[in-house]
C-alpha cells in the first residue's frame, strides 16, 4: 500500500478528539475509495501496456519463429507455456544438431543490465537467427523496440568488433534512441519458467531490450542459448564464457550441494525399489 494511504489510515485510527464526526468519516472513506480506484486504474493501464508477442503454446511459438525468418517487424517473443527448459529448447531449436547449441548461465543484476541490443548475428546458424533466454528464477519486466536504422548503421561503421568500446556504444546509442518521444517500446512479463526469443538478423533491425527485475533482492537467474554456425563461432563464444549446452547443464547439476544443510555427512541415497 502506498505511503500516502498508510498515513491516511493512521490519521483515521488516531483521531485526537474521540469519535470522528460523520462528515470526517465520509471524507476519509471517500479518500480511501478514490485511492483504491486510482490503484486499480493504474494496474489495468499497466496490464494493458503489456503488448509484447506472447506464445502460450508450442505452435504459437513456432509461428513467431517462422515470422522472424520472413518478417523484419517480428520482434522479441515471450514463451509462457511453462513446460520446462527441455520443451523450450526442443521447440526453439527444432532439428538443430546438439553439438551446435551453446549456452551460459547468468545471475541477473539487481537493476538489470540496462537497455541494449545484442550483436550475436555473425555467430549464429542461419536456421536459428535468435538468442533464446530461459528464465530460471526471479520476476522481471521486459521492454523492447527496434533500434532506428541510422543508429544501427552508425554502430556498424564505428564498431566492427564487439570490444569494450562497442559494449558502451550500444548503450549510448540506445539512450539516444530513447530520447525520441516517438519510440514506443513493447512490454511484457518474464516469470520463472518463461522464455524470451530475441531476433538476431544480420541485416537488422537490431532489437533493443531491457529486462528489469521486479525485486532487487531476488533479481533471478537465467540461461541463454544459441545455435552456432561453425568452428570459428564456437571459439568466439567460448571466449565469451559460453560452452556446449550439455556441458553447461552438467556443470550446473554437479554444483548442486549434496550434503544436508549444516551437516558434513553426505545425503544418503533414498531406497528405490525399481533399481
Amino acid at each position: 500500500m502506498p505511503a500516502q494511504s498508510c498515513q491516511t489510515l493512521s490519521f483515521v485510527q488516531d483521531y485526537p478528539m474521540g469519535p470522528r464526526p460523520a462528515s470526517d468519516q465520509l471524507r476519509t472513506q471517500g479518500a480511501v475509495m478514490s485511492s483504491l480506484e486510482s490503484r486499480i486504474d493504474a494496474a489495468i493501464a499497466a496490464a494493458a501496456s503489456f503488448n509484447m508477442t506472447s506464445a502460450g503454446s508450442e505452435a504459437a511459438l513456432s509461428r513467431s519463429l517462422n515470422c522472424i525468418h520472413t518478417d523484419k517487424t517480428q520482434g522479441p517473443a515471450i514463451w509462457d507455456l511453462h513446460a520446462g527448459l527441455l520443451t523450450f529448447l526442443r521447440t526453439v531449436f527444432h532439428d538443430a544438431a546438439p553439438q551446435t547449441l551453446f549456452a551460459q548461465i547468468f545471475d541477473r543484476e539487481p537493476k538489470g543490465r540496462g537497455a541494449h541490443f545484442d550483436v550475436y548475428d555473425p555467430l549464429l546458424h542461419p536456421d536459428f537467427p535468435w538468442v533464446a533466454l530461459f528464465n530460471l528464477t526471479g520476476d522481471s519486466t521486459v521492454s523492447a523496440f527496434p533500434l532506428p536504422e541510422a543508429l544501427s548503421h552508425r554502430y556498424d561503421n564505428e564498431h566492427p568488433t564487439p570490444d569494450e568500446a562497442a559494449y558502451a556504444a550500444r548503450r549510448q546509442l540506445v539512450a539516444e534512441a530513447l530520447a525520441d518521444p516517438h519510440i514506443r517500446p513493447e512490454k511484457g512479463m518474464l516469470l520463472p519458467g518463461c522464455g524470451l526469443i530475441i531476433p538476431q538478423r544480420q541485416h537488422g533491425p537490431d532489437w533493443v531490450h531491457d529486462i528489469i527485475p521486479m525485486h532487487e533482492d531476488n533479481p533471478g537467474r537465467f540461461i541463454k542459448v544459441v545455435a552456432v554456425k561453425g568452428r570459428h563461432a564456437e571459439n568466439d563464444l567460448r571466449n565469451f564464457g559460453y560452452g556446449p549446452v550439455d556441458g553447461v547443464l552438467q556443470a550446473a547439476l554437479l554444483s548442486i550441494p549434496v550434503t544436508e544443510s549444516g551437516d558434513d555427512v553426505s545425503r544418503r541415497r533414498r531406497r528405490c525399489n525399481v533399481d
